[in-house]
Formats: C-alpha cells, structure tokens, sequence
C-alpha cells in the first residue's frame, strides 16, 4: 500500500537475538528469529503504540517469552478488545493517509499478547495496553480484520523515525464513545500473518558438549517438563520450563545405575532403561518426584524373563500404569513372537498386573516382533509387531500393530491395525503412539510406492469409534524420498504429530535429518511445517527421536558434534 508522501518504509523483519542460559551443566542457547515455512499472506495496515513496539523487537526487554527479550518478534492476537463493560467497540481515530483533505479513519482494537499462554490482569477487563508488559492493543481499519490465535509480525514501519511515534497523545474511545484508558504514541504499521508452519520457530539447543557423550539419546515430554536420555553418560536429564527457559531439575543415574538410551515420563515419573539380566534384556527404572526430589521407586522386570527375550527394547507411562515390551518372548504357544508386560503402581509399589501377546485365530498372519515399540494412554495400549508375516500375499515382515485394552482391571485384544495397502518387509510398528482414540503405526523401513522404494517411511493413522479402529489416513512428508527413514519416530498430541526423518538431508541421504508437524482438521491430516537445526550437519541424525506437547517440540540429533566433540548429541527445542 501507498505511504504518506515523504515518509519512510522500514522493514522490520528477521531481527535476530541470542541468548544463553546454564543449568546443571549444560547449555541452552537461545536463537530467536529463525523462522521456518513461511507462506506469502497480504499485509494488514495498523497501528500500534511506540512502547509495545519497543517490547516486541526487544528495544525494551521484558520477561514475557523464555530466553527471548523483548516479545520475540511477533504478538498472538487473543480477541477484539473488550471496554469495562465486556463490550467491543474499542477504537481510535487517526488521519487518513490514503485521503486528501484531512479526513480521519477509525479503526477498532484487538487484544494482543507476547504469546498464547500470556495472562492479562488489570486495565479495563483486564485487557487495558497500560501496566501490561505482556500485553497491548493493536489498532485496524474497520474494513480490516485480524485472525483471532493467530500469530503476526510488524513486516514494515511506515515513519521518517521509525522508533518514534506517527501520531501522538491519541485516545481510545469505547462503544459508547467515551474515552477509555491514557492517550497513546502510536505508530503506524504493517502486520502481516505468520503461517502456521511458521510459527514453530527454533528457541533453544541443549548439548553435554563431551566426546560421545551420546546426550540426546531418547526424549520424551509431558507438559511443562521434559527428560533427556545420554547413554554415552548413562545418565538421563530432567528439565522443567521456567520463566527463563528450560531448566535442569535433576540429572537421574547418579546414585542409580541406568543406560540413558530410552526415557518416558507422565507427570512425577520418569523411566529410563537400565542394565538387565541375560545378554539381550536391559531392565526399566522408575523414578518419582517427590517434595522437590526425584529417587529411584522401583526397578520393572518379569519373574519368568528368559535370556535373549529382548525385555525393555521399548516402554512407556500413563500414570499408574507402565508398559514393556520384550520382543523376542516366547508367548504361551511357545514361539519367539515376543510379549509386552503390564505393569501398575499402588502406594508406591509397582507389581507386573498382566502380560500380552497375539490372541487371533484364524488370520492371515502371524504377529512377530511384538514389543518392538509401545504406548499407552489411560486404558489403551498399542503394541508394534513390526516383524508380522502376511500370509496371503507371501510377505515377510509387512508387520502391524496389536490394540489393548483396559476394563475392570483386565486387559483385552481390541484390534490389529494394518494398512489398507502393504509391501513385502514394510516393517509397520517399528513405531507406534496412541493418545485417546487415535493411534498411529509408522515404520521408517516402509516403501515409497513399490518394492524398489526402500526406506522411504510412513506413518498410518487409525481412529477409534466405540471398540472399532479405521484408518484415517497415511502420512509421508511432501518432500519424501527413498532412504529418509521418516517414522523413525514420532510423537502424537491432540490433533497435531511430530515425525522424525533422521537420515534425510533432501541431497545425498547424509543423515543430516529432519522433522515434520502434521496437524489433523477434522479427520483430514496435513503437513505444517519442516523442522530443521539452525546448525544442522551431515550425519548428525537430527530426528532421531522427537517430543511434543502443546506449543513445543524437543528434537533429538544423536550423532550432532555440539562443537568440536564427535557424536556429543543435542536436543533442539521448538516453540509456536
């Protein structure tokens, strides 16, 4: 749009910012500003007052975004802003520059914030610009509108000053037109709309920073707090989302002898993977938090555990209730097709509750493998079968998944999840995730179209209608190709999956990696962003485990040199 004749454009956009936090020895850099996915949108004309500006690009450092100053660059828009009474029809009135002959325009407010989880309180129904560090008005044109949750950015500055006010000592009025609040600097703007892709932007990296130091091994986040599994250290660490940042609570294996190469946690509790009976079992801790303090509570292992049946290849935490996996089981016919042990805490005390295995007769397959990965939520469990034989079609390791569930304190086979269309060594189950009545079955081995597509990857998504479970749809990024390893893993959260591709680089397969967010809308799934390191190298595996949760994301690059150590490993966080 045309500006006022002799006036400046600014342009405002990628204003970088960094920053550093330390806890418990490690170190969590903060890059504010990188942006990724960005879709074309056209610019809304606004205004916006001299000192919220200031705040957002960081001019004027407020504590409202974690390791970001300022606001970070851009406001989410919670509402049309609301008088005393609960009422719209805030607005100003300022001149024109589009008309001659001093003609004025009004335009309406909308309450904005640093982000979405920023709690207003004081000013007129607590959502006055004043006193509000966090918060401010932004003012459009009544033939304009602004998306309400949704994220915007100033793109450019319309002044001969740009961090000076346009038009001064302006006062709002409210819908009865009586003045409402202190006159104001504004300044008059550009705000265009951030993509949702583009709102996920990289806040943070945690790295050891040691010599196959194997940090970033596994990770998994519930909330507000997030474990880190490091093998290299046998060691795993607890961190907690502060108004600084991610912070280290505790590291867990300082006094408790554990592995640190898979970790899950469900409010106070942690699992990590520790050593185990016979060549090929490792053994799964639990750690509580309690008054402050994390310590050891239970060691979880069968009675009956053979020597190579692979106990605690996978496990997961839903509450009270812990699930193992032992691939390599014998079940109760006494083949090797692999079994996952129920396990439930009373009191503090954990004791195996059941232990499950295929069941069908009178199928066209056999479950093998199963425990390869697990997940549970609540009453429902989802056990990987990755290495299941389809007879019918002669094809080895097309692999599924087996659906249990809890009633009354038993646990019943609900359902085998399969795809609609499978190949021969597709693998389906090397990873699985279940969160209410949703579950997704991926397999990074998967092929891309026919058998020629090797390693390609996929995620199958299922949906639960009373005790029937269909697919809904079949995920692979838009950029995908053979030997990506998409589905090496994944993380379910609602409506939206985190996918981690940890060989793609989209060039030569360097393992580089990368990782996807799919959102669900209705029960239609698309992709919304690519995830990838600022610093991102050949070989560094970024992806090779993933979390989410709400607004963030920790994303595991296993093999990244954090430096100049070889495979330290780092774990990279997201934020929208």
């Amino acid at each position: 749009m045309s500006d006022q004749k002799g006036a400046k454009q600014v342009n405002r956009r990628d204003v970088l910012r960094s920053g550093v936090v330390a806890g418990g020895g490690l170190l969590a850099t903060a890059l504010a500003g990188k942006r990724v996915a960005a879709d074309d949108s056209d610019d809304v004309v606004g205004y916006i007052t001299r000192s919220s500006y200031r705040k957002l690009t960081g001019a004027d450092d407020v504590d409202c975004v974690p390791n970001v100053e300022g606001w970070g660059g851009t406001f989410h828009v919670e509402r049309v802003a609301e008088d005393r009474d609960g009422e719209t029809g805030i607005s100003v009135e300022v001149p024109d520059p589009s008309a001659k002959g001093g003609m004025r325009r009004r335009c309406r407010a909308y309450t904005v914030t640093a982000d979405a989880d920023v709690e207003l309180s004081g000013g007129p129904s607590g959502h006055g610009p004043w006193e509000q560090p966090c918060g401010s008005w932004v003012f459009v044109g009544e033939d304009d509108s602004l998306e309400t949750d949704a994220v915007y950015r100033v793109s450019t500055v319309y002044d001969t000053r740009p961090v000076s006010a346009y038009y001064e000592n302006v006062t709002a009025t409210d819908s009865d037109g009586d003045d409402i609040g202190s006159p104001m600097d504004l300044m008059r703007v550009s705000l265009e709309r951030l993509s949702p892709g583009e709102q996920w932007a990289q806040v943070g990296k945690v790295t050891r920073g040691g010599l196959d130091a194997g940090f970033a091994a596994a990770t998994a986040i519930d909330g507000e707090r997030a474990v880190v599994g490091a093998d290299g250290e046998a060691a795993a660490y607890v961190f907690t989302l502060t108004d600084h940042g991610w912070v280290t609570e505790a590291k867990l294996g300082t006094e408790t002898a554990v592995i640190g190469n898979d970790v899950a946690i469900s409010g106070e509790t942690v699992l990590v993977d520790a050593p185990g009976e016979g060549e090929q079992n490792d053994s799964v801790c639990v750690f509580a938090r309690s008054d402050g303090d994390w310590a050891k509570e239970a060691t979880l292992a069968p009675d009956d555990l053979a020597a190579d049946d692979g106990f605690a290849s996978a496990f997961d935490v839903s509450g009270d209730t812990a699930v193992v996996g032992a691939p390599e089981a014998e079940d109760t016919d006494g083949d090797s097709d692999g079994l996952a042990y129920v396990f439930t805490r009373s009191d503090g005390t954990w004791s195996q509750t059941a232990t499950l295995e295929d069941t069908r007769t009178d199928v066209d397959d056999e479950a093998e493998g199963l425990g390869d990965d697990v997940a549970i939520d609540g009453d429902t469990v989802v056990v990987g079968a990755p290495y299941t034989i389809y007879y019918d079609y002669g094809y080895a390791s097309a692999g599924g998944a087996l659906v249990f569930t809890r009633s009354d304190g038993d646990w019943s086979q609900q359902a085998f999840l399969r795809s609609e269309t499978v190949n021969n060594e597709d693998q389906q189950g090397q990873t699985v995730a279940v969160e209410n009545d949703t579950a997704v079955v991926a397999s990074h081995d998967a092929h891309k179209g026919d058998a020629s597509g090797v390693d390609a990857g996929a995620a199958w998504v299922y949906s639960r209608e009373g005790s029937d479970w269909r697919q809904q749809a079949k995920l692979t990024p838009d950029d995908w190709e053979t030997h990506s390893w998409f589905g090496y893993s994944l993380s379910l959260d609602g409506d939206r999956m985190l996918v981690g591709s940890d060989v793609f680089d989209g060039v030569g397969n360097e393992a580089t990696g990368a990782a996807y967010i799919f959102a669900r809308d209705g029960s239609d799934w698309r992709q919304l962003t690519k995830l990838t390191a600022d610093d991102g190298d050949a070989y560094d595996r970024f992806g090779s485990d993933v979390a989410l949760a709400g607004e963030r994301a920790f994303v595991c690059a296993v093999d990244e040199r954090g430096g100049s150590a070889a495979n330290s490993g780092s774990a990279y966080l997201f934020q929208r």
